[in-house]
C-alpha cells in the first residue's frame, strides 16, 4: 500500500500542468485515489502509510500538489479526497489542526 500511495502522490506532484497527457494522468490519478479512499478499509490502509500520514498532517506544506492556476478544479477534487483521509478514525482527533494548516492557502 505504501508503494501505491507514493505513486499516487508522485503522479500529482510531478505531472506538468501544460501537457494534455499530464492532465489526463492527473485526472485518472484523482479518480483512482477517490475510488480507494471512498471505501473505509482501503481508506484506512492508505491513510496509515507513512507518506500519506505525512501529507495528511503536513498538507501542502510538504508537497507542492496542483499549485498552478489552471489546476484549481483538480485541486478542489484533491481536497475532497483529502477530506476522506482526514475523517479517517485515526486522524479525526487532529482534524481541526490539519484544516488550520490550509488557512494560509485560502
Amino acid at each position: 500500500m505504501t508503494i501505491f500511495s507514493e505513486k499516487i502522490l508522485m503522479n500529482l506532484v510531478y505531472s506538468s500542468h501544460s501537457n494534455e497527457d499530464s492532465m489526463r494522468i492527473i485526472d485518472t490519478t484523482l479518480d483512482v485515489f477517490q475510488f480507494y479512499t471512498g471505501a473505509i478499509s482501503s481508506c484506512r490502509m492508505i491513510a496509515n502509510t507513512d507518506v500519506m500520514a505525512q501529507m495528511i498532517t503536513g498538507g501542502l506544506n510538504n508537497f507542492q500538489i496542483l499549485m498552478h492556476p489552471s489546476q484549481m478544479k483538480q485541486l478542489g477534487n484533491f481536497y475532497k479526497i483529502l477530506l476522506n483521509l482526514w475523517l479517517n478514525d485515526d486522524f479525526v482527533p487532529r482534524f481541526e489542526q490539519n484544516v488550520q494548516q490550509l488557512t494560509p492557502l485560502f
